[in-house]
């Protein structure tokens, strides 16, 4: 996925970073390896979205005002290998929901050359999750920095207790 097309990004020679074309080949074929991954995308140093798996040419966006991509950018993270999720968005167009996972990535060299980034469908974390909670009788939960939830799934007996409780106490 993301950082397997990192991965292979940085073993790349440096001609790598002008060639949009070879840049898109490989985030497309490690796309096609992982189905609940909807685009891998490489994002420049400047928050520029500079090549896709899912259009070539790209269309240009700026990703700079994204709170995951700011944080990578920032120079006190611009080593850093760990992965941010950003904040769930819904795809124009085709309505999906997505959960994008960004990463820096960086050139052979080891100096960061921008971010890349996996765009997840919910869905997927949805029936992961409710399987979850099936097989395991309990709830599970996935929820961003600040608290909020993301994906929710409780199995049919732990909802049930959840709500004896809730009205307990609301009486």
């Amino acid at each position: 996925c993301a950082f397997s097309a990192a991965e292979e990004l940085q073993t790349k020679n440096e001609a790598v970073w002008s060639d949009e074309a070879t840049v898109r080949q490989v985030l497309s074929v490690q796309r096609r390896e992982s189905p609940y991954i909807h685009a891998l995308t490489l994002v420049d140093n400047h928050g520029k979205l500079w090549a896709s798996s899912l259009r070539f040419p790209v269309e240009a966006s700026d990703l700079s005002t994204q709170t995951h991509i700011m944080y990578l950018r920032l120079a006190i993270n611009a080593y850093q290998k760990s992965a941010i999720l950003g904040m769930p968005y819904q795809n124009k167009k085709t309505n999906q929901f997505l959960l994008p996972l960004a990463r820096n990535v960086f050139d052979s060299g080891g100096h960061p050359v921008g971010q890349i980034q996996a765009d997840i469908d919910l869905n997927y974390f949805q029936s992961f999750y409710e399987r979850v909670a099936n097989d395991a009788g309990a709830g599970i939960s996935l929820y961003d920095r600040d608290g909020r939830v993301i994906v929710q799934a409780q199995n049919a007996l732990s909802r049930h207790k959840l709500t004896k409780i809730d009205s307990a106490v609301e009486t």
